[in-house]
């Protein structure tokens, strides 16, 4: 439908009757201009294939599928393909079972992107993609980004927190002590953290100072 729009930065679908729609696949392939997208209207229970929908999606920094309803959907496969900005996408009601074409979900998506599932429904089919994508994992908060569960340390594992090193956690990485001005120490030990709303970036990789 929109597959190919590079030009397009956002779009409004408050108004958008999508209930009887059976194919969403390369809905908005190639978008590669689009900076956000509001999905929280979309009807998709009787969708069967959204694959590729969001391929190519280059400029898209976070995605909530977290209201679809996926009862029906059986193919997936090369879904985020291409979207290298992205740092969170919600896919808490994904549920595996039905799916029946679903390789490369998580293609050419950064290391660290977070994603937000529910274990008990993704386990032998998706599960090995999230993981070896990433080492940030069901994490479903408002404020992901300074509740992370897992940092990436410099040799690509994953720990689960900084104090495992006796480090403290600041801004995604592992530091010796908090930095001095508008900080403090959460949980006294653990992490210090930015009184500033929007000081934090997902990691790359953890490093001590």
């Amino acid at each position: 439908m929109f597959y190919g729009c590079s030009d397009i930065i956002e779009m409004d679908f408050s108004n958008f009757n999508t209930s009887n729609i059976r194919d969403m696949q390369w809905m908005f392939r190639d978008c590669s201009s689009l900076i956000s997208l509001n999905l929280s209207n979309f009807d998709i229970s009787k969708v069967t294939s959204i694959n590729r929908m969001f391929e190519g999606c280059s400029s898209l920094t976070s995605l909530n599928l977290s209201n679809f309803d996926i009862s029906y959907v059986t193919n997936i496969f090369n879904l985020f393909d291409g979207c290298i900005n992205i740092e969170y996408i919600n896919m808490i009601n994904l549920d595996e079972f039905k799916l029946e074409r679903y390789n490369d979900t998580f293609i050419n998506v950064p290391n660290n992107v977070v994603v937000c599932i529910n274990q008990e429904k993704i386990q032998n089919r998706l599960y090995p993609q999230i993981y070896n994508k990433t080492c940030h994992i069901e994490d479903c908060t408002d404020n992901w980004k300074l509740n992370q569960n897992k940092i990436i340390e410099e040799s690509g594992g994953c720990i689960k927190n900084c104090s495992d090193m006796n480090l403290f956690e600041y801004n995604g990485h592992c530091i010796q002590e908090c930095p001095r001005g508008d900080f403090y120490y959460e949980n006294n030990i653990t992490k210090c953290k930015c009184q500033l709303e929007k000081c934090y970036t997902c990691p790359t990789v953890a490093y001590n100072i």
